[in-house]
């Protein structure tokens, strides 16, 4: 495993409301109109009017005390918009001028125009308490297909002794929304914490419980326009898996001490139980009690607090399975493979239950070897089986070398070490210095080679290149050892594509004509087994409304918790050449933040196979930049930008053009990290696409417009 994928991957053990079996309930409250409120941050025109949300459940962590941090809410509506009163106890302000808002003190309200609408947006208001923090600021996440009408919210903060209140209207308009009485629409609410005290952990609460809001409304609230309100809500609960997944978790939280016993039920049949006397209780279901996908009911007294589907827990365990680590010597020498186990079997065990793991060997040319007969790369193919589950199989590079050195201490000046000028250093102290930064270093990569697998990535990488070959950058050694793998896996019939195909509405009209194809590749949050998550952005939504008739358009989706890599996608394009009828010399390549690296890497990777590129909020290898300098490249990135850095597009931009490369690059001032909506929205793009082809003349952007 390359420590790019290290980075990258991490297995979520927080199981959700929704699955694929049973969709999360949807509640449903009246909400009054009152037409006299005034958005001062001065709750006290409220009285005793609007909607009441006495309690909120924490996201990730237990439930902190009333007097360290307690939000409750006020709704009501106007003609104008929904009206709402945060009401937050906070015991410390720490709010922060350069972060993300949300990281620390603030307030989320999300709305849509309905339970199915597209139509919504979140606001993240910072309230202003902290005095050295920058003051009050009101953030708009535009998440509305329909951009037409701009977000003109209001809102104001002001202290209070216990914290501060919050009061905010958010406009009808923008979500197309004509208010009256028996109109629905759907609405959430975070609120988020800093607490200095305990090393500035956060805790994050909401009021709808199943997953966040801000991927769609079927996270929030369904609320009713009316002259009339529900009762307080008082009480609720979440719930959350173990970490061993062998139990689900309920926590029920009240606004004031419980006094009936928490149930949970399913299918009529009470399966667990618990009472308490204080303001929570919590109560633990095996995952074997209730079948995948059945329905678990959390009761208190008459009315139901939450419902979810008993989670199908196989895809976890196998990615925890996946990345747990592995004790290895992977260096060696000798006639005999080194052995490989997990560092924990104990853990594994409590995942599988009685495991067997079965390993075999392949040479750098992929051939199966009982021996390692001379000095080089290596592959270990673990194969573990356990009784319920799919086989796993793990690759792990080793590589004999020559002639192990015992107690080999690394000797010599390899390279200067900048640590971060915002430590405070003295640059002279640094230089004077140098020695014993090196020597950790030095002592480090000692540590590297012995027991970690990509120190013997690095060691094959430099068995095998000659010399004059093209200078290697930190991730080079790991991507050549995921490209040996890959190149495996696919030997053994292990490597699976799966991608949204969309065909132009007359493709099947003439049986010769080849088309354009666009590749996009997406980001992060699309990656997993559900292919429907790919077509949430870019190319394939456009498709899928009838745009882009000009293109086939192929949407590849990436392995849960990995990472692009450019082989694999130019295997999913060798497919689909050989599956569709293709124009090879008219193949683009796009993708949005994980999948701009992608663009970045795979055109920098095999540049005589596109047409042209448009990486959006992305980055890349700039060393390698020259060698897609006969690309047309396009590159977006937005200025504000605090998931990806605008300086990973700057430098690449800049070394493809310092190669010769021709490249135009758009920056959007004040965009955060969504750029590719604007992207994606410019027909400009294709048609730029369309007027570039392989081995012809390059157009660039500025010559159509």
């Amino acid at each position: 495993m390359s420590m790019l994928q290290r980075l990258v991957m991490t297995v979520v053990l927080l199981a959700v409301v929704s699955s694929a079996h049973a969709k999360p309930p949807m509640r449903e409250f009246f909400i009054p109109r009152l037409d006299n409120l005034t958005i001062d941050g001065n709750a006290s025109d409220w009285g005793d009017a609007g909607f009441q949300v006495n309690v909120m459940v924490p996201r990730k962590e237990k439930a902190v005390a009333q007097s360290d941090f307690d939000p409750r809410l006020r709704l009501a509506w106007n003609d104008k918009g929904l009206l709402v009163a945060a009401i937050v106890t906070d015991d410390l302000a720490a709010e922060s001028p350069e972060e993300a808002p949300w990281a620390w003190d603030s307030v989320e309200f999300f709305l849509a125009g309905g339970w199915e609408s597209k139509q919504y947006y979140q606001l993240i208001i910072t309230p202003g308490i902290d005095a050295e923090a920058g003051g009050f600021k009101l953030d708009v996440h535009d998440k509305r297909d329909d951009k037409t009408i701009p977000i003109k919210a209001e809102a104001k903060a002001t202290q209070t002794k216990s914290g501060y209140i919050l009061e905010a209207l958010l406009p009808w308009d923008a979500i197309g929304v004509s208010p009256a009485k028996g109109v629905k629409v759907a609405f959430n609410a975070q609120v988020n914490d800093r607490d200095l005290r305990s090393g500035g952990k956060r805790y994050e609460t909401t009021w709808f419980p199943a997953g966040w809001a801000g991927n769609g409304p079927q996270h929030m609230y369904r609320l009713h326009l009316s002259d009339q309100r529900s009762g307080a809500f008082n009480h609720a609960a979440t719930h959350r898996l173990s970490q061993s997944m062998a139990s689900v978790r309920v926590t029920a939280i009240s606004a004031f001490p419980m006094k009936q016993k928490l149930v949970a039920t399913s299918r009529g049949e009470e399966i667990a139980s618990t009472g308490t006397t204080s303001r929570s209780a919590s109560m633990v279901i095996p995952v074997t009690r209730v079948p995948v996908g059945q329905v678990v009911s959390i009761r208190y007294g008459n009315g139901i607090l939450h419902e979810f589907a008993m989670p199908d827990t196989v895809d976890k365990r196998r990615q925890e399975v996946l990345h747990a680590r592995l004790h290895v010597h992977p260096i060696f020498d000798g006639e005999g493979f080194p052995g490989i186990t997990f560092e924990t079997p104990g853990w594994i065990e409590t995942l599988l239950g009685e495991y067997t793991v079965t390993t075999t060997h392949y040479n750098g040319q992929l051939e199966k070897v009982e021996k390692p007969t001379k000095p080089g790369r290596y592959i270990a193919h673990m194969h573990i089986t356990a009784e319920g589950i799919e086989p796993i199989d793990r690759f792990v590079t080793v590589c004999r070398v020559k002639k192990i050195v015992d107690d080999w201490t690394p000797h010599g000046d390899w390279a200067t070490l900048a640590l971060p000028k915002q430590y405070g250093f003295d640059p002279a102290v640094l230089t004077e210095q140098r020695k014993v930064m090196n020597s950790y270093a030095q002592w480090r990569m000692a540590d590297e080679l012995e027991h970690e697998a990509h120190g013997a990535e690095l060691v094959a990488a430099l068995l095998e290149t000659k010399p004059g070959a093209d200078t290697m950058d930190g991730w080079d050694a790991g991507l050549l050892s995921e490209e040996t793998i890959f190149k495996l896996e696919k030997k053994l019939g292990l490597v699976e594509h799966r991608y949204i195909t969309n065909l132009p509405a007359d493709y099947e009209a003439d049986k010769v004509k080849r088309w354009p194809l666009i590749i996009f590749l997406h980001g992060s949050g699309e990656r997993g087994t559900d292919i429907k998550r790919v077509g949430k952005h870019g190319p394939p939504m456009l498709a899928r409304k009838g745009k882009l008739q000009q293109f086939i358009v192929i949407s590849p989706q990436c392995d849960p918790g990995k990472w692009w890599t450019p082989f694999k996608v130019i295997d999913i394009l060798d497919e689909v050449l050989a599956k569709y009828r293709i124009d090879a010399d008219r193949v683009y390549l796009t993708g949005l933040s994980m999948g701009g690296y992608g663009t970045w890497h795979t055109a920098s990777y095999a540049p005589e196979r596109f047409a042209a590129a448009a990486p959006i909020c992305g980055g890349g290898p700039p060393h390698k930049a020259h060698r897609m300098k006969g690309v047309p490249t396009w590159c977006f990135h937005g200025d504000a930008d605090k998931a990806v850095p605008i300086s990973r597009s700057d430098e690449m931009v800049n070394a493809l053009t310092k190669a010769g490369g021709k490249v135009k690059y758009t920056v959007y001032p004040g965009v955060g990290h969504d750029s590719w909506t604007e992207s994606y929205d410019n027909d400009l793009l294709y048609q730029w696409f369309l007027a570039n082809k392989r081995g012809a003349p390059i157009v660039m952007p500025d010559e159509l417009e």
